[in-house]
């Protein structure tokens, strides 16, 4: 017995009396088709009995970034760069803003950022804050698309674009110990945070290499989050006791900014006894006085390929890891000298 003939939608289009690309369009809903081609096609489909499967399910154009600090300018660049990457794709970026009130409690866990994600149909991750444990960026990757960027954090499984803060750390000291400084403090963020860690690793590291003075007092973490006021009441401690640095690197241009004030409150000229080195050549950097020597940090650049990788990884989910770490150029302004160029 022969068997039954399967339906098309070249049928169903020869009985509208259309082509099939228009039962297609009307089938899947789109737009540009008129009422009455509608009706003709769905009399059609009753007709031959054609079998309407369901639409594929398409994912949502979400992507949720996870951050925990928005109060230093250098961060608007970096979202600016991934909402620039977003909207070329056709993908929303929605904001988790982490507050400081809440980490005092606990980091973020992985069920609470897919919770997150769920809740806002967002379909992946884009993790930019170091406070967020690695473990858990870990258990989160294996649930959903996972992208990071400047969190001190890589791995072979999970994207990511960081910079090169051992490279630059060195160009801070090599500039300042050019200029005669010898006596090189660090004002840093949260002593929590990975790059916090990772930058007074590198910091101390490299005045035992270079054989300079380690003083346990030249040494700040700002427990608040990036508060000028903070860093220049760290800063005058500093400067005002026995044996003070000639010579800040801070790890925020709010925190440079801090340390400046610091200095024109007790008297002290900049850079002729004090040097300050900032580091994401935001404004904060030209206005001040002097003009603050910071890193020409690509924050656009680097919120855009992150935001690339993530992308990739939901439309491609084997698609090749990328782990990229960027080099800055120092950029050398008046708190640091009166000639101005480029370190490279």
């Amino acid at each position: 017995m022969p068997s039954k003939k399967k339906i098309t939608i070249t049928d169903v289009a020869a009985c509208a009396g259309v082509s099939p690309a228009t039962v297609s369009r009307v089938l899947s809903g789109r737009d540009h088709v008129n009422e009455e081609t509608k009706l003709k096609v769905a009399e059609a489909v009753e007709k031959t009995g054609y079998l309407v499967s369901a639409p594929k399910t398409k994912p949502f154009r979400n992507i949720l970034v996870i951050c925990s600090s928005l109060r230093d300018q250098g961060s608007s660049y970096f979202l600016e760069g991934i909402e620039r990457r977003a909207d070329e794709s056709g993908y929303t970026p929605l904001i988790k803003h982490i507050m400081m009130s809440q980490l005092i409690h606990k980091n973020p866990k992985a069920e609470d950022m897919i919770t997150w994600a769920k809740d806002c149909n967002a379909s992946g991750l884009l993790i930019f804050s170091d406070a967020v444990d690695t473990d858990e960026i870990d258990k989160a990757a294996a649930q959903m698309p996972v992208s990071t960027m400047m969190t001190e954090y890589s791995d072979q499984n999970i994207s990511s674009v960081d910079v090169d803060e051992a490279d630059m750390m060195r160009k801070c000291f090599t500039h300042l110990m050019s200029t005669g400084k010898k006596k090189i403090a660090l004002i840093t963020g949260q002593p929590k945070y990975r790059r916090s860690m990772v930058l007074k690793n590198i910091y101390l590291s490299l005045l035992k290499e270079m054989q300079m003075e380690i003083n346990p007092d030249w040494l700040a973490n700002i427990d608040t989050n990036y508060y000028s006021t903070s860093a220049a009441i760290a800063a005058r401690q500093m400067l005002t006791g026995s044996n003070p640095p000639d010579a800040f690197i801070a790890t925020a241009d709010i925190f440079a900014a801090g340390v400046i004030y610091a200095c024109n409150q007790l008297g002290l000229q900049i850079p002729e006894d004090v040097a300050v080195v900032g580091r994401d050549n935001s404004s904060v950097d030209h206005i001040s006085i002097p003009q603050i020597t910071a890193f020409n940090m690509p924050a656009d650049m680097i919120g855009y390929t992150a935001c690339n990788n993530l992308i990739a990884r939901i439309e491609e989910p084997e698609c090749n890891i990328r782990n990229i770490i960027l080099p800055c150029d120092l950029i050398i302004r008046e708190s640091t000298t009166k000639h101005f160029f480029s370190f490279k």
